[in-house]
């Protein structure tokens, strides 16, 4: 399961602020890298740690008895 991914990397300090969206989904994860890691590691990084995190929320929909609902995306503020 390796759809699209934005990515959105921000330079802070000696460090890079990344942010992996899922384009599917809707999920999103944040991490932070040196500021000397390759693109390449920075996007392998970012699909491993959204597939796990689409894991998550797929067993946690099952455990709530919610498998055939939706993601919800976004929060309600």
């Amino acid at each position: 399961m390796r759809g699209e991914i934005y990515l959105e990397i921000i330079p802070v300090d000696k460090a890079l602020r990344v942010t992996a969206i899922d384009a599917d989904s809707g999920l999103e994860v944040v991490f932070t890298a040196p500021n000397y890691t390759a693109r390449e590691r920075l996007e392998e990084v970012a699909a491993n740690k959204l597939q796990a995190r689409i894991e998550r929320e797929r067993a946690a929909q099952a455990e709530s008895g919610a498998a055939d609902a939706p993601p919800e995306r976004g929060k309600l503020v």
